[in-house]
């Protein structure tokens, strides 16, 4: 049974039919830091008479989650609801992006045994053989990431912060360059420096283009 037929929006008021067989859970938040960077690949449809796929990469935004658990990281119990308000403005002080569901509607409630189970809308939820099996789509995900930046959520990267993860992919490659003759290493090595030379593309083409450098079309 895929349980996404019972997923409501955060805000759900229905009576439920099925209920998940697990514990209740706590709602969540997501959160980007303006450091923390994904070197994200984009495979696309065929152009022209080519039957090969077009891959694109595309620096995206980290997004993380955040249970809000009462008496975690400042977070307090307000009646049967946790208080986040102070934590989020504590993270917001540290150069953090809080994202909302209700801003953004990510947020799924599912009926469970004794309370709601509380998910992002990227998982889906199956029960297979009794048990409850959770499938992340990534590519959804993704897009989702993209659009954050090219509708002005998240701001653009710094170049200086991405080129951090260029320095350290590099300095990879280089601790394994004297054993290149090892067939195995050897290909690995020449896929590190090629996602090198990508990121520094990618980083090249923001400076160039700004938020133009994002288009995937």
């Amino acid at each position: 049974m895929d349980y996404t037929t019972i997923a409501q929006p955060w805000q759900q008021q229905s009576a439920p039919t099925v209920t998940l067989p697990v514990r209740p859970n706590e709602t969540f938040f997501y959160k980007h830091n303006p450091r923390n960077w994904d070197f994200v690949k984009f495979e696309l449809e065929p152009k022209g008479k080519s039957k090969d796929a077009q891959v694109v990469w595309r620096w995206l935004p980290t997004v993380d989650m955040e249970r809000e658990r009462a008496g975690v990281n400042g977070i307090r119990s307000n009646g049967r609801h946790a208080d986040s308000t102070n934590r989020q403005a504590a993270l917001t002080r540290d150069g953090w992006t809080i994202l909302l569901p209700q801003n953004h509607d990510y947020m799924r409630v599912y009926p469970c045994r004794g309370g709601k189970y509380y998910d992002s809308k990227f998982n889906q939820l199956e029960n297979i053989a009794g048990q409850m099996v959770t499938t992340f789509n990534r590519d959804e995900f993704n897009l989702w990431r993209l659009e954050l930046l090219l509708n002005g959520t998240i701001k653009m990267p710094h170049p200086n912060i991405l080129r951090r993860y260029v320095i350290s992919k590099r300095r990879g490659f280089e601790r394994y360059i004297r054993q290149q003759h090892i067939p195995e290493l050897a290909a690995r090595l020449e896929s590190m420096r090629q996602e090198a030379d990508l990121m520094q593309k990618e980083i090249d083409a923001i400076i160039a283009k700004g938020l133009e450098a994002y288009a995937i079309k």
